[in-house]
């Protein structure tokens, strides 16, 4: 993001003191926050599931095309099949963090870990225990040097990106993005542990729906052909689309309380691409972490009408990639 005087920003923060909250909710509203809180485990395994199934088809859909396309729309199949298991990916990686707050299940902690863990944690390449370690660093001491998300806006200075030019956006997110991926494939690679679960799930998603599927034998070529599809979701759909989602979530420049320095983002790509579950009203998860997917854009809907000025007149939000955040204004 570029600094409102037109010089470039560096991210400036109180690095000794979290930065505090900024935002009381009227005790009237204490009853419908407290009901937004309640987990619905079966609801967020049949969320995920679906998820996997998604990717299962469009592998298998890929596949089909491969063996009955001419390569050149074969091609164009395989890239629309890593698009959409990058998107798939990203949702997955969504319900980790939900999985980080026990939002699946916070009656059931060892339910809520065990049962991310495989369906959500094991393909993305996520440790469980050590992501909640780092993520609620990020809420507890938030705007300081501890922060990690602050540590990363600082080391790919997020806040210089221009939102105002799609070019020089896309262009800024390019010369980023092998500096943001580095750290992921050095995890990975160093992990095999973590690296197995991943070829484990490749499989599931591609060599077991080609050979239960597709009649007679379809060979090696189409197998390949959804394997190269993951790993291109995996490369690079997936950390694209992370990259610019994380990029979305705050502005750490002259800020001093969470509330003014989280941006929720609003837009139907958000939605759809970019924040999927409810991951784009971040007001709301940094205000009331413990609130599942599931209940976030309802709690933030219910929020502008019970609270319309001080919590409807103050959020700061995008309903476009290319923009800087503004005031959010609630339909009436």
């Amino acid at each position: 993001m570029a600094s409102t005087n037109g010089a470039p920003s560096t991210v400036v923060a109180d690095t000794l003191r979290p930065y505090t909250r900024g935002y009381k909710a009227p005790d009237a509203t204490r009853g419908l926050i407290a009901r937004a809180h309640e987990t619905r485990l079966a609801r967020t395994v049949a969320t995920v599931v679906f998820d996997h199934l998604v990717i299962v088809a469009v592998n298998f859909a890929a596949v089909l095309a491969w063996l009955s396309l001419p390569w050149p729309l074969a091609a164009l199949a395989l890239a629309l099949d890593a698009a959409i298991i990058g998107r798939q990916l990203r949702a997955l990686e969504c319900l980790v963090h939900e999985a980080s707050h026990h939002n699946w299940s916070r009656r059931h902690r060892r339910l809520n870990d065990v049962v991310a863990s495989v369906l959500a944690c094991s393909p993305t390449g996520a440790l469980l225990a050590e992501y909640r370690r780092s993520h609620l660093v990020h809420h507890r001491d938030f705007g300081t040097d501890l922060d990690p998300d602050l540590r990363r806006y600082r080391e790919l200075s997020i806040e210089d990106l221009d939102r105002l030019s799609p070019r020089r956006f896309v262009s800024g997110l390019a010369r980023r993005f092998t500096r943001y991926q580095r750290g992921w494939l050095q995890m990975l690679g160093a992990r095999p542990s973590v690296l197995l679960p991943i070829v484990v799930w490749i499989g599931v998603w591609t060599v077991m729906p080609v050979l239960l599927l597709v009649p007679g034998r379809p060979g090696v070529a189409p197998v390949v052909a959804g394997v190269a599809a993951c790993v291109l979701a995996y490369a690079i759909v997936t950390p694209t689309i992370r990259l610019v989602g994380e990029a979305a979530e705050h502005r750490y420049f002259n800020q001093s309380t969470v509330w003014e320095s989280t941006i929720s983002n609003l837009g139907a790509l958000h939605r759809l691409l970019l924040h999927p579950h409810g991951d784009g009203y971040h007001n709301v998860h940094h205000m009331w972490p413990g609130v599942p997917h599931h209940a976030s854009r309802r709690l933030h809907n219910l929020m502008t009408r019970f609270d319309p000025d001080a919590y409807g007149l103050t959020v700061n939000a995008r309903t476009s990639v290319f923009m800087e955040p503004v005031k959010f204004r609630p339909a009436k």
